[in-house]
């Protein structure tokens, strides 16, 4: 039949389509695809270039949401990464997808904010430690002032829960800034 794919073409699609969605579609519908293709009116060629287009769709679609923010994330309202500041430096710490509160208890779902200076990221369940380049925040601040000395730096922002363990570099943002001299 001319225009039509040749069966050991529509096996190795189906092959394909198997492996990677094979798993998604239901028993029945997988049958049907390696079927006539009457019991949806068409042709198993034209179910197949369906199913394709299909499956297209959803890596699209995927792809779409790939860069999106995770629900659960914190980061700097202020400075922005690459910002050049004076000392103090007003540090605006947000969180979205979960509730800040006070040190003291471990309650689902809550943190509170650290940061680390010249620092990345600590792993999860880590205790973060107290000194001069790791600044808690227990009682809940989301607004500071530090007082930094003229350079480059790394600030990484960590939640962690009430008992200062850190949630890992899934609730961290890091940003660079440069302090200027004062005038």
């Amino acid at each position: 039949m001319a225009g039509a794919a040749a069966p050991c073409e529509e096996d190795a699609l189906a092959e394909l389509v198997d492996s990677v969605v094979g798993m998604t579609l239901s028993r029945d519908y997988s049958q049907a695809l390696r079927g006539s293709g009457k019991e949806f009116g068409m042709s198993r060629l034209g179910i197949w270039r369906g199913t394709a287009a299909a499956f297209v769709g959803f890596v699209a679609l995927a792809g779409s949401v790939e860069g999106a923010e995770p629900a659960e994330r914190v980061f700097f309202a202020e400075p922005k990464d690459g910002a050049e500041v004076t000392s103090p430096v007003k540090v605006v710490m947000g969180v979205a997808g979960m509730t800040i509160k006070p040190s003291g208890g471990v309650v689902a779902g809550t943190g509170h904010h650290h940061i680390l200076v010249n620092q990345g990221p600590m792993r999860g369940g880590k205790v973060i430690p107290t000194d001069k380049t790791h600044v808690h925040f227990g009682k809940g601040q989301t607004e500071a002032s530090l007082e930094l000395e003229p350079g480059d730096y790394t600030l990484t922002m960590q939640l962690a829960d009430g008992l200062h363990r850190s949630f890992g570099k899934k609730m961290a943002h890091t940003i660079k800034i440069k302090v200027l001299p004062a005038k």
